[in-house]
């Protein structure tokens, strides 16, 4: 009798017990075989910018070239969707506007957008290295036509030839690039009250306005002439007499009348 009474009891107990607990109450969870382990990491993803590659023409015209934004992956974008379509349509164009006998431009090329160059650009034979600092501020004014400009240095292929006057080259680059690329964006123009200021071998933009007022006035096709001549090795002051009539240095001074409005 007295089992019988403590066997109700524990089982009263026990029923006790479990009204206590919510009916949803959950049951304890077994650990997972890899408790206490650190989660295992996740893997870098590449950057967005990478090298893009590219071949332009077909054949003999055929030409690769090659856009690394490895080091600015920002810039990968505007890389892809407008400077390579700058690139496609205007390279054959510098070909063609630069011919020279026996010559024949460079059927390959890269870009690299490189953190420790300082510069804006430059380019080494088919190499040009582009800043990315400069190049972000500077996406919707002046880095598309700075890298035409590039271009024209991939395509004259002067090298290191002696009597080659800087001016010249920088001009001509600045010119197709001013003149030619960008004629909209009047980045060359000299106001009237600046002509006292200025002389035709200041280069780059300068020197570019000078031998547009040359083409304009004297002789338009200066610029196949005087790149064969830069090329070949056969440059000399006396080709701008040979070809206007006139000196350089008269040029000149006629040029800076042009600007200040006078007639030369």
């Amino acid at each position: 009798m007295r089992l019988t009474i403590l066997t109700s009891i524990l089982v009263l107990s026990l029923a006790a017990i479990a009204q206590d607990k919510p009916a949803d109450y959950p049951p304890a969870a077994e650990p997972p075989e890899n408790a206490g382990e650190k989660p295992a990491e996740k893997a870098a993803e590449p950057p967005a910018g990478a090298l893009e590659s590219v071949v332009i023409g077909e054949g003999e015209k055929t030409v690769r070239f090659t856009v690394d934004t490895a080091q600015a992956p920002d810039l990968a974008g505007w890389t892809k969707e407008q400077l390579i379509p700058v690139i496609k349509e205007w390279y054959p164009k510098i070909v063609e506007m630069l011919p020279g006998k026996d010559f024949k431009a460079p059927g390959s090329f890269s870009i690299v957008f490189d953190n420790k160059y300082e510069g804006v650009a430059a380019t080494m034979g088919t190499r040009v290295v582009c800043n990315p600092a400069w190049y972000r501020t500077e996406l919707k004014r002046e880095a598309l036509g700075s890298v035409v400009h590039e271009l024209v240095h991939v395509v004259q292929q002067y090298g290191g030839r002696r009597g080659v006057p800087v001016w010249i080259t920088e001009g001509l680059a600045d010119y197709i690039r001013w003149y030619l690329y960008e004629p909209q964006s009047k980045g060359c123009e000299i106001p009237a009250h600046a002509a006292g200021r200025v002389k035709h071998d200041m280069s780059y933009r300068i020197s570019a306005n000078f031998l547009n007022w040359v083409i304009a006035h004297h002789e338009k096709d200066l610029l196949r002439e005087m790149n064969a001549a830069l090329r070949e090795g056969r440059y000399s002051p006396a080709l701008w007499t040979e070809r206007t009539k006139k000196d350089l240095e008269t040029l000149g001074a006629d040029w800076k009348k042009f600007l200040e409005g006078k007639k030369a």
